[in-house]
């Protein structure tokens, strides 16, 4: 998203830039319909026509280049993920990972832990990215956090452990 969101301002001021040419176009081409409007020479409507033609391919290419930008920041934002919808997948993060496969939650695991070191008080997990701040975890340096015994229960056997049951 933000990597997305980061062309947005610059791709709006270019949108701004090109509407303020089409009113600045537009003014031009009235100036010069007055002063034809106002002369009686046949050989300056010649001109006056050549400088409209030119104006009216400069405002079709400024039209084109409006629509251009305007499609690309919709689809910037029809691209970008809202927080809501991150949210709700995070909420229903542990029903999917309970349907994967063994090595697909491997992998997760793989991607998300750095290292995990167990001892009789605590377990020091460090992770790749930044956890949020939770209240529930002592974070240490370089993204080690520690998860001490009044948050740990521990299963029986060989059943997973959880955290603040």
């Amino acid at each position: 998203n933000a990597s997305l969101q980061h062309d947005i301002p610059q791709l709006k001021k270019q949108l701004g830039i090109l509407e303020r040419q089409i009113t600045t176009i537009n003014a031009k081409a009235e100036k010069i319909m007055a002063q034809c409007t106002n002369s009686d020479d046949d050989a300056a409507f010649v001109f006056f026509k050549e400088k409209l033609n030119n104006l009216a391919k400069q405002r079709k290419d400024t039209e084109n280049g409006i629509v251009k930008l305007r499609e690309a920041i919709e689809d910037i934002e029809k691209d970008a993920i809202s927080a809501t919808t991150i949210k709700k997948a995070l909420n229903e993060f542990s029903q999917v990972f309970a349907c994967l496969k063994p090595y697909q939650k491997k992998e997760i695991m793989r991607i998300i832990l750095k290292s995990v070191t167990v001892s009789e008080t605590d377990i020091k997990i460090a992770l790749h990215g930044k956890l949020p701040e939770t209240g529930l975890i002592k974070k240490g340096s370089q993204n080690v956090f520690t998860l001490c015994a009044p948050y740990l229960v521990a299963g029986t056997g060989f059943e997973p452990m959880t955290f603040g049951l």
